[in-house]
């Protein structure tokens, strides 16, 4: 998974957490900058998983059943509703790093400072990346048998997002076992630990969504994450 994860990390998303705001960069930095960037590669231990669910919409309420009907969960989030719109199923997907990784830059942290930073950095774009190269699996027609079907895909949406509970992350822990198949596991905060773990939402249809709502990788404007500290003007 790793030579696949690597097409999908942008060094300019990594300059962005940084804050870099489009200065030259000496020789010296882009060699650490490039030493850092692979050697978190290959320090991370990538791994996923997810299930589809069939889900009703009736804004704000969301009610996710069994593929009998049985009713498993319900969810209260319009902005969630709005973004999915139209969705006969959701996917709940969590994905994450492993904990080596969150360790070395804990460690570098006393001992290299500057090199702890731009590995923690590397990581987060990463952890995006590693999002991106699930959400077109899915489009595999191994992990989804519908696809000739339900071929649209909604953006990815987390919990925290909008008017999504954060809590939501202890329900998707729970639907996915993530503490047993991933080593992940939800704080007392709702939290996920290791850090660099994502979990994410995913809705699919027959016809293409025409949400007005935006989340990462939109233009800020229309971004729900207005506290967002890479938020531009």
């Amino acid at each position: 998974m790793k030579d696949k994860l690597k097409s999908y990390v942008s060094p300019k998303e990594i300059l962005r957490y940084l804050q870099h705001k489009d200065q030259v960069i000496p020789v010296e930095m882009q060699a650490l900058l490039d030493e850092v960037l692979a050697e978190t590669i290959e320090t991370i231990k990538p791994k996923y998983s997810l299930k589809r669910l069939p889900v009703h919409l009736n804004s704000p309420l969301i009610s996710v059943t069994s593929e009998s009907g049985l009713l498993l969960y319900q969810l209260s989030s319009s902005d969630l509703c709005e973004v999915t719109n139209g969705s006969e199923y959701f996917f709940f997907v969590a994905a994450t790093l492993g904990y080596e990784v969150v360790r070395k830059i804990n460690a570098l942290m006393h001992l290299a400072p500057t090199k702890a930073i731009i590995m923690d950095a590397c990581a987060s774009v990463i952890a995006d990346a590693l999002c991106d190269f699930v959400q077109d699996e899915l489009r595999n027609p191994h992990l989804n048998v519908d696809i000739e079907t339900y071929n649209y895909f909604s953006q990815r949406y987390s919990p925290g997002y909008g008017n999504l509970e954060i809590k939501t992350q202890k329900m998707i822990s729970d639907l996915l076992n993530t503490e047993k198949t991933l080593g992940v596991h939800v704080t007392d905060h709702y939290q996920l630990q290791p850090e660099k773990s994502v979990f994410f939402i995913i809705g699919t249809a027959k016809e293409p969504f025409r949400s007005k709502l935006k989340t990462c990788g939109s233009d800020c404007s229309g971004c729900l994450l207005k506290n967002c500290p890479y938020r531009e003007a």
